[in-house]
């Protein structure tokens, strides 16, 4: 007995159809970017701590000055209040920024959200901290090649 072979058509798409494709594909990619930046970086790392699958080959590790910062905790934070006089609302938070080479600085909350940039970094290897159970990234920057090992809550 001979198989028989089915042959495949080849149906053209119409051009419309394309371009709403297209359209959709761009809505999705400008909808992604609007979620990844606006995400709650701890939940994010938590996701990933439980999909290791998922996690990024690619990250944004974050910079001030020219150096990685591999963490920060916060100093102070008196929350909102009214200014005396002005009746402008302010707040008073204040972070400590830690550095690769193991140096520290205070800063302004706002003064960081306003200056800090960033450098794509490819995720050689994910690992668990066995202390906090939070999800370690080791990457190499893909502007010098130099690996650094930082936590999942400190990237993009």
């Amino acid at each position: 007995m001979a198989k028989e072979i089915e042959e495949t058509k080849e149906e053209e798409i119409p051009n419309s159809e394309l371009v709403d494709l297209k359209k959709e594909l761009e809505k999705l990619k400008n909808d992604r970017d609007m979620l990844m930046a606006t995400v709650d970086k701890k939940a994010l790392a938590t996701y990933y701590m439980r999909n290791k699958d998922k996690a990024p080959s690619v990250v944004r590790v974050r910079t001030m000055n020219e150096k990685v910062i591999v963490g920060w905790k916060t100093v102070e934070d008196k929350g909102s209040y009214k200014i005396a006089g002005t009746g402008n609302w302010t707040e008073k938070q204040v972070i400590e920024l830690m550095y690769e080479d193991k140096k520290t600085q205070k800063m302004d909350y706002m003064d960081f959200v306003r200056r800090y940039g960033t450098i794509k970094a490819k995720v050689k290897s994910t690992t668990e901290d066995e202390m906090t159970g939070a999800m370690v990234f080791k990457v190499i920057r893909e502007d010098n090649g130099q690996e650094l090992i930082i936590g999942s809550t400190y990237v993009n």
